[in-house]
C-alpha cells in the first residue's frame, strides 16, 4: 500500500501519485498504519485534555460567576465568614454544654430543699382540709341540732307549690298604703299551711310583704307574713263575698285557725 503525504490518503500500490493532489505516493506498511492510529489517538487525546482544561477553567473563574450569580472572591469571603460562624457555634455549643452541667449541678443541690418545701406545702394543705373538714362536720352537726323537729308541733311544711294545679299568680292590692301587700287568687283544694314555707321562699320579694291567699274553693282568706323573723305567720281567715277587691276589707272575716312556720324545717306550730 502506499499513501500521500499531503492529504493523508492510502491507495493501492499500482498507483505512483495521488489522485487527488497528484503528489507522489510513498510506501504504506502494516507498521505504519498501527504507527498513525497511534499517534491520532494521542493527538486525540491531547485535544480532550485542552478541551477539558479549558472547561475547568471556566468553571472555576470566569464561568463561575455566569453559573452561580456569585463572583469568585465573594465566595471566598462567604466561605470564610462561613467558616467564622461555625467557629462561632462550636464555641456557643461548648459553653451550652457548660452551663447545663452547672445547672444540673445546682438541681442537685436544691432538691432537698425543694423535697422538703414540696412537704411542708402539703402538710399545709392538709392542716386547712383537716381544719375545714372538722369546720363542716361541726356546721353540719349544728344544722341539724338547728334543724331537728320540734315536739308537740302540729305538722310539717314541706309540700311545694309547683305541685298546686295553679299558677298562683301575685298582685298587688288595691288601695294598698303600705305598698307591701300582695294577693293571690286561686280555687286550688289545699291547706295552705303545709304550703307556706315553700310559697314564702319562691313568691315573697322580701320578708317585708305580706300576702293574702284567697280560696274560693276552700272559702278562705289566708293572711302570711314573716313578722318575727325565725317563723312565719299564717292566719286564716273566713271568706267575706267580695272582700278581695280592696285592702280595708282584706281579713275581715272571722280568724278560723292561726300557725306559726318555722323557716328552718317548716314546723308547723299551731297558735289558734
Amino acid at each position: 500500500m502506499k499513501k500521500c503525504l499531503k492529504c493523508s490518503n492510502v491507495y493501492d500500490d499500482t498507483l505512483d501519485q495521488c489522485p487527488e493532489c497528484r503528489t507522489p505516493l510513498i510506501s504504506y506498511t502494516l507498521e505504519d498504519t498501527q504507527k498513525d492510529k497511534q499517534e491520532f489517538s494521542k493527538q486525540q487525546i491531547k485535544k480532550l485534555i485542552v478541551f477539558g482544561s479549558l472547561v475547568i477553567v471556566f468553571l472555576l473563574g470566569f464561568g463561575f460567576k455566569s453559573c452561580t450569580g456569585i463572583k469568585k472572591a465573594d465566595y471566598k469571603n462567604l466561605q470564610s465568614e462561613n467558616e467564622k460562624l461555625q467557629a462561632q457555634y462550636d464555641e456557643l455549643s461548648t459553653s451550652k454544654d457548660d452551663l447545663q452541667v452547672e445547672f444540673d449541678t445546682y438541681k442537685t443541690k436544691m432538691k432537698p430543699y425543694e423535697e422538703q418545701q414540696a412537704a411542708d406545702e402539703k402538710a399545709a394543705i392538709d392542716e386547712q382540709n383537716k381544719k375545714a373538714s372538722e369546720n363542716a362536720r361541726q356546721a353540719a352537726e349544728q344544722k341539724a341540732k338547728s334543724e331537728a323537729h320540734r315536739e308537740n308541733m302540729y305538722g310539717i311544711s314541706d309540700k311545694h307549690i309547683s305541685t298546686i294545679n295553679d299558677a298562683l299568680t301575685v298582685s298587688n292590692v288595691r288601695n294598698d298604703v303600705t305598698g307591701n301587700w300582695r294577693i293571690v287568687k286561686t280555687a286550688a283544694n289545699i291547706q295552705i299551711e303545709e304550703y307556706a314555707l315553700d310559697y314564702y321562699k319562691n313568691k315573697f320579694t322580701n320578708k317585708n310583704e305580706i300576702h293574702w291567699i284567697v280560696n274560693f274553693t276552700n272559702k278562705t282568706t289566708t293572711c302570711i307574713s314573716n313578722v318575727v323573723g325565725d317563723r312565719l305567720s299564717v292566719v286564716i281567715h273566713e271568706y267575706v263575698d267580695k272582700e278581695e277587691h280592696y285592702a280595708d276589707t282584706l281579713g275581715s272575716g272571722m280568724v278560723l285557725a292561726e300557725f306559726s312556720v318555722y323557716l328552718n324545717n317548716g314546723d308547723i306550730e299551731k297558735i289558734k
